[in-house]
């Protein structure tokens, strides 16, 4: 599974607030994909990256929980 995670700091002009873009892949393959406006303001490119990858992280325990309740068996690691 490859995970693609990206935070805009303060694309919006009106209210400041950043965007999270998170794309899943899964044997070269999308699988998902997620955009949507952080509710926090952030000052640093930092806190935006890291509110994205917050996000991506809970996503990931998601994906993998639906996995293995269909019996998928889940070799290595995720890359992100």
């Amino acid at each position: 599974m490859y995970i693609f995670v990206d935070a805009d700091l303060a694309d919006n002009r009106n209210t400041w607030r950043s965007h999270t873009g998170i794309l899943f892949f899964m044997n070269e393959g999308p699988i998902h994909w997620y955009i949507k406006r952080q509710q926090i303001v952030e000052a640093r490119t930092f806190g935006a990256e890291f509110r994205a990858m917050y996000t991506d992280w809970k996503m990931v325990e998601s994906l993998l929980y639906e996995l293995q309740m269909f019996a998928v068996p889940i070799n290595g690691t995720s890359t992100v």
